[in-house]
């Protein structure tokens, strides 16, 4: 058998005799062996053959496409913008197209875009049962009960992908815009009065429950943030008659009942205000913890331009503040930053001494510096072609190609293909207890949560370590240690609570 199969394959002899062996093939007409054509044997064989063949159908009509819009190296096509993701007015969008090989992976669910980087390291949701319409990591593979308690009270931070959080965008008239706040449940006195011009101005952010109205009773639909986008400079505080502009920020879980509840108020004012869906438009990250702050500092580093933008310059006054609920309820931030891969790996930010009084009260003073009032100008996150411009991030193999580049020791600066992330930072705390730590919360494009991300995860923190991150069963058991409720299941009242776990 093997003298047999080596007349009909000369790879199976030693290597010194393959030419001696294709020469007397060649003359006594032997039939050789193809590995293109041979067949395969086994189920296995099979698996990775048929593989092989869908590849090289991607590959070509990817080619393909590529010449047929002016990029290939042969084509003298005029290169045509990419179209924006269509965003509908008045009912849910369709979930975003994702790369052919892993569509079928997602025709019940959506992906995070950290995905791929939690699969590889955390217990997810089975693929047959996702949660809210995504997949999402429950919990780390590795123990991490002792070092979230420890994240939260001691040192270090903890990172959360919130990218299912569900955005919905109300457009309008200002007059209109707060009736239908009203009537999901923004009564309160101080929203509407003179201690809510800076709420409705833009320059802080609400949290707080939103209800419907029934026949019988109010029913309570669930936990929300409300973010105002500030009026352009031509535009007076004092008339009511021209466009704003609201994000609604609500758990997936209760996302068609705000949506709904909404879709039937509009229907009673003139001009008609809009809903969009943006739920796939724009991510989050969640980021607690002593050194949340330094790690923020050392990833989020902020765009350039002349002159430098207000807020920037807020943010980067706050190194050496160990919990983000020291600063004003509401506290809030935006601003544009450089693609984090340009200055990848990140370098550590040195906090200041503490026991420095003068550092304390630089420190403080940068804090108390959050209630003045000050000129703002309409937020870029709100703005669509904004974030659609920061989603065509370039790829990976451009920036090691300048990185090449470049001489060692040299950092890599922004050049014109590297265009501004616009980033809202919102600082939560609870308004009744100050014990408890509080939370950043980074609202992005959301095609640039992954690399932010990974930076996030490899910052070198002054206190030892990388931040860590956690997964669903981390956020009940820091709710449960705050002493606070987990929505949805702490809360069977509502019909988020009432849902099935598997529903999406």
């Amino acid at each position: 058998m093997r003298r047999r199969t080596a007349a009909h394959n000369y790879k199976r002899i030693p290597k010194r005799l393959h030419r001696r062996a294709k020469r007397e093939m060649a003359e006594d007409n032997t039939p050789t062996v193809n590995s293109r054509t041979r067949k395969p044997k086994t189920t296995r064989a099979r698996l990775r053959t048929e593989t092989a063949r869908r590849l090289g159908i991607l590959a070509k009509r990817k080619q393909l496409l590529k010449i047929k819009k002016g990029l290939g190296p042969d084509s003298d096509a005029i290169a045509t913008r990419a179209a924006r993701p269509k965003i509908r007015r008045n009912e849910p969008n369709n979930p975003p197209i994702t790369a052919p090989r892993y569509r079928k992976r997602q025709l019940n669910k959506t992906w995070l875009p950290t995905h791929m980087w939690h699969a590889k390291r955390a217990r997810m949701t089975p693929p047959s049962e996702p949660l809210w319409g995504f997949s999402m990591p429950l919990s780390p593979t590795q123990k991490n009960y002792r070092p979230t308690h420890r994240a939260q009270w001691e040192k270090g931070a903890m990172a959360w992908d919130m990218s299912y959080m569900s955005t919905i965008g109300l457009f309008g008239k200002e007059n209109i815009v707060q009736n239908i706040l009203k009537d999901v449940g923004l009564t309160h006195e101080s929203l509407w009065g003179d201690k809510g011009i800076r709420w409705r101005a833009g320059a802080v952010h609400w949290s707080g429950n939103i209800s419907r109205k029934t026949k019988n009773a109010v029913h309570f639909i669930g936990p929300a943030s409300v973010i105002w986008d500030p009026p352009k400079a031509l535009e007076t505080s004092g008339t009511d008659t021209y466009s704003r502009q609201i994000f609604i920020r609500i758990h997936p879980s209760a996302f068609f009942e705000t949506f709904n509840e909404l879709l039937r108020l509009i229907k009673a004012y003139k001009p008609r205000p809009y809903l969009q869906d943006l739920r796939h438009e724009i991510g989050s990250i969640d980021v607690t913890g002593p050194d949340a702050t330094e790690a923020l500092l050392g990833v989020l580093k902020p765009f350039t331009p002349s002159p430098k933008e207000a807020h920037a310059s807020k943010f980067e006054s706050l190194l050496g503040l160990r919990d983000p609920a020291s600063l004003p309820l509401g506290a809030l931030l935006a601003f544009s930053i450089v693609d984090p891969r340009i200055k990848y790996p990140p370098q550590r930010v040195q906090p200041p001494v503490a026991a420095n009084k003068q550092v304390q009260l630089k420190l403080m003073e940068s804090v108390s510096a959050f209630r003045r009032d000050e000129v703002l100008e309409p937020y870029q996150l709100f703005d669509r072609d904004a974030r659609f411009k920061a989603s065509k991030l370039p790829s990976q193999k451009s920036i090691n190609r300048r990185r090449g580049k470049t001489g060692p020791g040299t950092t890599l600066e922004p050049a014109s293909v590297d265009p501004p992330i616009p980033i809202i930072l919102l600082a939560s705390r609870n308004a009744n207890e100050t014990r408890i730590p509080g939370t950043w919360t980074i609202l992005l494009p959301w095609k640039c949560v992954q690399p932010v991300w990974y930076s996030l995860m490899h910052y070198p923190l002054s206190t030892g370590g990388n931040p860590t991150f956690g997964g669903l069963d981390e956020i009940r058991q820091l709710t449960f240690e705050r002493g606070q409720s987990w929505f949805p299941g702490d809360v069977p009242g509502t019909d988020a609570g009432n849902a099935p776990r598997e529903s999406g």
